[in-house]
């Protein structure tokens, strides 16, 4: 009972209070659409549990989402938006209608950075098309 309780006690120690990095991608449109990331050189990013560095085109059906976790803690915290804005050339998002193009630093910096959602944590890039 005594070491039960000894262990469960440095279980919730160890427990990280941060919240799950999440980049979720919506299509709020009737039809389908696509957002591509191009990857720098040979840095790429961990998408769907493998790691991916040719461009990677997320499909989406009509009205669906897709999310994808990078590891604990916010996107504001230790240069962490940093680390995924370094790997990403360009973004394209492509619906029937349109075509949006994001590329260079700045821009796509600022792609990933405006579109981080402003709760208590900041875990959570939101993408939403429509």
């Amino acid at each position: 009972m005594k070491t039960t309780l000894i262990l469960l006690s440095l279980l919730v120690l160890l427990t990280s209070c941060d919240p799950a990095k999440k980049l979720a991608i919506e299509n709020k449109l009737s039809t389908e659409s696509s957002i591509t990331f191009y990857f720098t050189g040979k840095a790429g990013h961990k998408f769907e549990g493998f790691w991916q560095e040719a461009p990677l085109k997320i499909t989406l059906a009509p009205q669906a989402t897709k999310a994808y976790t990078f590891g604990l803690g916010t996107w504001k915290m230790n240069n962490a938006l940093d680390s995924l804005v370094v790997r990403v050339e360009k973004v394209v998002i492509e619906t029937s209608k349109s075509s949006e193009l994001f590329s260079g630093k700045k821009q796509v910096k600022s792609f990933f950075r405006d579109r981080i959602v402003d709760d208590r944590y900041r875990a959570t890039i939101n993408i939403i098309i429509n």
